[in-house]
């Protein structure tokens, strides 16, 4: 039998190896292993837009090592691949595909958008099943499919049950580009360059200031001074007057006299009055817009406000409750109006307050600004204008600035379930432990989730609206119904215009039925996602923790981590303590290039993992499957994860090593016959202390895996290779595999050890490198694979214990000073080679002086087989220091060591220098050649 290993053929690999070790692994554990050990890593679906990158390839190559890792622990795997189908970004990929976007109605847009979600799907899973992914992909999830759309649908309904969803008109993030509000897990933030202003509002009407006194506001957003309807001072800060040279009586919080007269360019004509007033003096005193005179009759009031501080800005707050939270606040505290002078599209639209209608139809961020400012600036209300540079939120998806406007959107209260929510993630282990705190952290900082969207691909929101009042009809019964509804006629009925009301409405609600209508609203993807939950919660519905695993990058903190907790918690059944629907959360960084910066198509910067496979024909040579797999795994996934060519190529030289080493292993086991198992007490030393190396290895690599260190893993399995292996067993028993007589204890001692190897590092290596591993399966011998299919069949090899003992580890780290000394002897044999007075080890003599029992001990033989020389003289007498080339003195053994070329002949079998006469067999070549066949060559291949 070859024992050629042939994963340089990509067909091959594709329709035999990737097939045995993920499609035909996956049904067998499913057909014979038991529930009663189900491991389930739960996917957390990836957006069905656009091509796989090297973040999929992290994502996905983790997810697969846990699980085939569990899976050698003969533990039933349940890995469900899935997707996340809805949203802004589909939609508008939709709409740009069409030839008449803005003419295409609901349905239309939606039959669109699910055919590109669809062709995603179908690409992004080959591209996922080419990289050994394991999973059922046959049942994958789709977000957009019905079952799994009435199945959130049920989690909402059992939000609104509890009384956690809600309709509010207040301030929420909203994206200009996408026409639709955005939740706080969809902002970004980055450095913005704003227009800053300091501007003067005269007062009207005070008990306390004089009538020509101006209260002075700092805003970064002057557009939103049109909609302002108070200013906020704090009650216990005191407020001076003071006069300036260019702007007349200012009032400015007393903190903050000196740094509004540096920005105002006042500071040396801005003088305190000596008048001051507490903030709570002020409540009475009104003022008026900074504009021309008679364009307006109206008057605002001063007002109290806790969130006011004298750290920055004026002390005095302008407050614009449409377009902040904390403005909404104090307006709804004060009984003051809240309104939108905002359109979908970010322009000012109608009505508008009186004076500023010339406004309407400019967009707020561009030219409506510019004239906001410039009418302020006809009217002398600016003191200072510049531009401002800090960290602004923007639009994850669009990289646009976003803006702050109210609207009618519904949201779930976080503030009712947010302790619980809070105390279920003290029951969740955290890889890495500081991930734990920034989830908590997020879930602390939200008290609403605003789950709507104004868009139709989505799953829409069940309620209906009264025509005249616009009220919602959020009745249980109504939603329910409607949900029912959706069940049998499919959500993208809610959008067919030649459906009418009645077909929604529940009968309870009959006789008013042309008094409603439904809108184009959809629920917010995390709460699709978020829900995703369900699906193990309905197949296993007795499960403590629903999943085992939940794995995706640091942003899902505020994605899908936070959103599927929420929904866990707030859908629990009554008398019960919620958990979270994962035992375990594991966070992985981003994919960036070698120079540290984040992989981004306009940088250019970009790595294809189809590149990292099969090569782009520049800098990054092809290193197959088993190297991206391999390329993940070394990686320290809880930080950012460089990958450049340089990192690749080192990947390739280990996966040729190994490669190699498989080779070596299966050419010494390639016998009809299973080698006769060896009584532990009978093998030499080398084989025990690599029994015992081999054991640890084992061990740590076991508790490596358990604790999701695949890194380590990889480490110490290239460490156990190169050194313990290659190194040092294979580089001393090379000799005896090679010449032995097959029935010497050196030989089978040898043959067996390197058996135990073979089990251990498939072992090991198979979740990591799972074609390989097949590859290396298919390829040994039949007694080997003992009738199973796959190493993963076999599981987790386990060794005997005494082989990692006391009396082991003592035996190996006496062996820690030989090897002590054959580094010492191949120091020495290399300055024979430099000055080629020898060409290898092997025409070698070493001499050993010195009185360590180590001397004593090991024989002659024994030794020259350690350090892979002919010939080993041993001197038991005081060492000499001497400064000869050849001689080294190791002090901390008391032992120097010398090295000559060999004084007898080469033995044209071994190549070892121990013949008596030139040309002839030496002693032991001799015994064997007259034991073999006369065909039998007599000069082993180099």
């Amino acid at each position: 039998m070859s024992t050629r290993l042939l994963s340089k053929w990509p067909s091959l690999i594709k329709s035999t190896y990737i097939p045995q070790c993920t499609e035909d692994l996956y049904k067998w554990q499913q057909a014979n292993l038991t529930d009663e050990s189900l491991f389930i890593l739960h996917d957390g679906p990836p957006y069905a837009n656009g091509k796989v990158h090297m973040g999929h390839s992290l994502n996905k190559i983790l997810k697969d090592i846990i699980i085939r890792y569990q899976l050698m622990q003969h533990r039933k795997v349940s890995y469900i691949p899935g997707w996340d189908c809805h949203g802004l970004p589909i939609e508008l990929k939709a709409l740009e595909k069409a030839e008449n976007a803005e003419n295409l109605s609901a349905p239309e847009t939606r039959m669109l958008a699910r055919k590109v979600a669809k062709e995603a799907v179908i690409d992004q899973m080959a591209q996922f099943k080419s990289w050994g992914i394991m999973g059922d992909w046959n049942n994958s999830y789709l977000t957009m499919n019905l079952d799994y759309e009435i199945r959130q649908l049920k989690v909402l309904e059992k939000m609104i049950a509890r009384g956690l969803i809600f309709r509010k008109f207040r301030p929420v993030y909203w994206s200009i580009e996408s026409k639709s509000a955005l939740a706080e897990a969809e902002l970004e933030y980055d450095i913005h360059k704003s227009t800053s202003a300091y501007v003067k509002f005269p007062i009207v009407h005070s008990d306390i200031l004089p009538k020509d006194v101006s209260l002075l506001i700092w805003t970064t957003t002057p557009w939103t001074l049109p909609a302002n309807k108070a200013i906020a001072v704090n009650a216990t800060s005191t407020y001076t007057l003071c006069t300036t040279l260019n702007h007349g009586s200012l009032l400015v919080a007393s903190d903050l006299v000196n740094e509004v007269a540096m920005a105002i360019d006042e500071e040396h004509s801005m003088i305190p009055t000596g008048q001051s007033y507490s903030g709570l003096q002020l409540v009475n005193t009104t003022y008026r817009h900074p504009l021309p005179d008679k364009a307006s009759s109206a008057t605002f009031p001063v007002i109290l406000a806790d969130h006011v501080t004298t750290e920055s800005g004026t002390g005095l707050v302008h407050t614009a409750p449409s377009h902040g939270m904390e403005d909404y606040l104090s307006a709804l505290e004060n009984h003051i109006e809240v309104n939108s002078i905002v359109g979908n599209d970010g322009c000012f639209a109608l009505p508008m307050p009186e004076g500023w209608e010339f406004l309407a139809g400019k967009s707020v961020l561009q030219e409506g600004q510019i004239e906001v400012i410039k009418l302020l600036k006809s009217t002398n209300a600016i003191a200072k204008i510049q531009p401002y540079k800090h960290k602004y939120p923007f639009d994850w998806r669009h990289k646009k600035p976003v803006i702050i406007r109210a609207t009618h959107q519904w949201f779930a209260n976080v503030e009712a379930i947010k302790k619980d929510a809070i105390n279920a993630l003290s029951y969740v282990d955290f890889y890495p432990k500081h991930s734990k705190h920034r989830l908590e952290t997020f879930t602390n900082s939200r008290a609403e989730w605003c789950i709507s969207r104004q868009r139709v691909w989505g799953v829409p929101i069940p309620v209906l609206y009264h025509k005249d009042t616009d009220e919602p009809l959020m009745t249980l019964e109504s939603v329910s119904y409607i949900i029912e509804q959706m069940k049998q006629r499919g959500t993208d009925a809610w959008f067919d215009p030649s459906l009418s009301t009645s077909a929604w409405i529940h009968p309870k609600y009959a006789a008013e039925c042309n008094n409603y209508y439904r809108k184009n609203e959809t629920i917010d993807v995390w709460f699709d996602s978020g829900s995703s939950w369900t699906l193990i919660a309905d197949k296993y519905p007795d499960r403590d923790t629903l999943a085992d695993v939940y794995l995706e990058g640091s942003d899902q903190h505020r994605g899908w981590f936070q959103s599927s907790l929420l929904t866990a918690v707030a859908t629990a059944p009554q008398g019960t303590v919620p958990k979270a629907p994962y035992g375990t959360l594991i966070t992985h960084g981003f994919t960036l290039d070698e120079k540290g910066q984040k992989m981004s198509k306009s940088i250019g910067n970009v790595i294809d993992p189809s590149d990292v496979i099969n090569g782009n024909g520049k800098k990054i040579k092809p290193t197959g499957v088993d190297g991206l797999r391999l390329w993940v795994a070394q990686a320290e996934y809880g930080n950012d994860v460089a990958v450049s060519a340089t990192i690749l190529s080192q990947i390739a030289d280990s996966i040729r090593k190994l490669r190699t080493t498989f080779r070596f292993i299966l050419g010494v086991l390639n016998t009809n016959e299973q080698p006769s198992a060896m009584n532990y007490n009978d093998l030499p030393q080398i084989e025990k202390v690599a029994l015992y190396e081999l054991s640890v290895l084992l061990k740590d690599s076991k508790e490596a895996y358990d604790n999701y260190r695949f890194s380590h893993v990889v480490q110490m399995l290239n460490h156990h290779v190169n050194a313990n292996l290659s190194a040092f067993f294979i580089d001393i028993r090379k000799d005896s595999l090679y010449a032995d007589s097959p029935s010497t204890i050196t030989r089978r001692a040898a043959t067996y050890f390197l058996q135990q190897a073979l089990k251990v590092y498939l072992s090991i290596l198979g979740p990591i490198l799972p074609i390989l591993c097949q590859e290396v399966w298919n390829y040994s011998p039949i007694w080997f694979r003992a009738g199973m299919a796959s190493p993963f069949e076999s599981g987790w090899y386990e060794l005997p214990s005494k082989w990692a003992d006391e009396e082991s580890a003592a035996l190996a780290e006496e062996t820690e000073y030989l090897k002590q000394i054959k580094n010492t002897v191949n120091t020495l044999a290399q300055r024979l080679r430099k000055n080629q007075i020898i060409g290898s080890n092997l025409e070698a003599k070493v001499t050993l002086c010195g009185n360590t029992p180590l001397l004593t001990k090991y024989n002659k033989d024994f030794l020259a087989d350690l350090f892979v020389c002919s010939q080993v003289d041993k001197i038991e007498s005081v060492p000499a220091q001497t400064s000869d080339e050849y001689c080294i003195f190791m002090d901390t053994l008391d032992l120097s060591v010398r090295i000559d070329k060999a004084d007898k002949y080469k033995c044209p079998r071994c190549w070892k220098y121990s013949s008596i006469e030139e040309g002839d067999l030496c002693r032991r070549c001799a015994e064997v050649s007259s034991q073999l066949p006369r065909t039998t060559p007599t000069q082993k291949d180099n």
